[in-house]
């Protein structure tokens, strides 16, 4: 076979994926039921536990070459002083409009400036886009800390953060996305503040269940510990934790401009105040329509953990996206991006 030959067969081969991307993006989704012609699956969450499971799984195409992020406009960007940490701010952009708004919260390895495969996506469907940077994250001063760099007591929570935010942009009700960490926040501010939730996106999220049939597995995932400690899931370098592992094969130049990104989001290491933790009976009296998206590689949030959120969710939607690891938003930016505005087309106001 000539080199000519092979060139022209994967050129075929992506022809062909890009083909089924179309397809992907022109289906209907319909919640509660399978589009077995489209490819793809979704299930309706219920007060038990799912029986096929894999209904849940998206089709994708293979990984296509790295297509590089559109520049991050940093349009409406202020800042929010925080009262009760005393030098403390959040950096926020907002894409403005007058659609419904979508508030994002970055895990611990991002910050406002990760959301650029979303933000003119997300803006163009005609949605306010609005995302932050926690404390001590890019661009967000820590405010006050003690002799072992901790926020100190009294300092606010991270989700009062959030209320901090959208009382200031003038937002009485919003869709919620919390990734990975943020997703933990995300479930905290719900607690507190469910009445001005739309719905809630929960994107690779940690969730902060203190119920045992939770904290258990959870767990079990990986060794306990800090980045410092030897031998600890922690210690491993962040692309290695968040990326999954076909797209550090498939997208070198994806991998790299994901690290120089992480690498710049977290200029002041500062320990937060803990997260507001949530129980079952407060995650199954929701009223409110809630998206759960995992990556099949996932090290942190694996299908099969999803898989039993998605039984105690009332009304949830369950998509598993293949090849894709903790950062799935970056990973399969064109397959996310269509799940989410499905989902909140579906439920917008």
């Amino acid at each position: 076979m000539t080199e000519s030959t092979d060139e022209d067969e994967m050129r075929d081969r992506y022809d062909q994926s890009f083909s089924r991307r179309s397809l992907l993006q022109r289906c209907t989704f319909v919640a509660g039921a399978t589009l077995s012609a489209c490819g793809v699956g979704v299930d309706s969450g219920s007060d038990r536990a799912v029986e096929a499971p894999d209904n849940s799984y998206v089709t994708a195409p293979p990984l296509p070459p790295f297509t590089p992020p559109p520049e991050l406009d940093l349009i409406g960007a202020g800042r929010v002083e925080l009262p009760m940490a005393a030098g403390a701010t959040l950096y926020y952009w907002d894409t403005g409009g007058d659609g419904d708004a979508i508030v994002m919260v970055h895990a611990g390895t991002g910050s406002a400036y990760v959301w650029a495969y979303q933000q003119q996506t997300f803006a163009e469907a005609g949605y306010r886009v609005v995302a932050y940077s926690r404390r001590g994250y890019r661009g967000s001063a820590p405010g006050p800390v003690d002799d072992s760099n901790r926020a100190l007591d009294g300092s606010g929570r991270p989700l009062d953060d959030i209320e901090a935010l959208v009382t200031q942009l003038g937002l009485e009700r919003f869709h919620l996305l919390g990734h990975a960490a943020g997703g933990g926040i995300a479930n905290g501010y719900i607690k507190e503040h469910a009445d001005r939730i739309l719905t809630s996106v929960s994107v690779a999220a940690l969730q902060n269940i203190a119920d045992e049939d939770w904290t258990i597995p959870m767990n079990s995932i990986r060794v306990p510990g800090s980045a410092a400690d030897v031998g600890t899931f922690n210690a491993n370098p962040a692309e290695l934790r968040e990326l999954g592992p076909s797209y550090r094969w498939a997208n070198p130049d994806g991998l790299a401009a994901w690290v120089e990104l992480e690498h710049g989001n977290r200029p002041v290491s500062v320990a937060h105040p803990p997260g507001v933790e949530v129980s079952w009976a407060d995650i199954e009296s929701r009223m409110f329509p809630t998206l759960l998206i995992a990556g099949d590689a996932d090290l942190y949030a694996p299908p099969s953990m999803y898989r039993y959120l998605h039984s105690r969710v009332p009304g949830s939607e369950l998509h598993v996206i293949p090849e894709a690891g903790h950062s799935v938003y970056w990973e399969r930016p064109e397959t996310f991006n269509h799940l989410v505005l499905d989902f909140l087309d579906r439920h917008s106001v």
